[in-house]
């Protein structure tokens, strides 16, 4: 479903698209727009989470899979068939839903700075992850909802 509904948001902004007839292909969609160069675009369907608004969803790179993001251009995320997002926006364009650009930004450890893993990270590399702006964000949201689970 959010295959038809990327296809049909590509269309309307001018882009002729092109479906995946096999489920092993490397990408979902590819959309050729005025300067003919090709998209390889994924199309993933995503949430957003209710405390923070962060947009979730599953990406390449898994061992599981032999895809990777190198095998494409664009992820294409569709939350709840109203809302789509591509990272990175399309040529062109910039992205405007919110929390979208600083939770796909890479911090100085290579992963999402304000996860628990991205916190570890920094500490493995003997910084202090306090101060990472979003890192210490992440930790006082993860420390109050644990605190929040020990009272009831």
């Amino acid at each position: 479903m959010s295959e038809l509904v990327a296809s049909v948001d590509l269309l309307s902004r001018g882009y002729e698209v092109f479906r995946a007839v096999s489920s092993a292909c490397s990408c979902d969609l590819i959309a050729l727009g005025d300067d003919r160069k090709p998209l390889r675009i994924e199309v993933r369907t995503g949430r957003r989470s209710l405390t923070s608004g962060m947009l979730h969803f599953p990406r390449n790179g898994r061992q599981s899979t032999k895809r990777t993001e190198d095998d494409l251009d664009h992820y294409c995320v569709v939350v709840g068939n109203k809302e789509i997002i591509y990272i990175p926006a399309l040529p062109g364009e910039t992205i405007t839903a919110p929390g979208v650009e600083s939770p796909w930004a890479p911090g100085p450890t290579g992963h999402r700075c304000g996860t628990q893993v991205a916190y570890k990270a920094h500490l493995r590399r003997n910084e202090d992850p306090e101060d990472c702006e979003k890192c210490a964000a992440g930790r006082k949201a993860r420390m109050a909802r644990r605190k929040e689970r020990r009272v009831s």
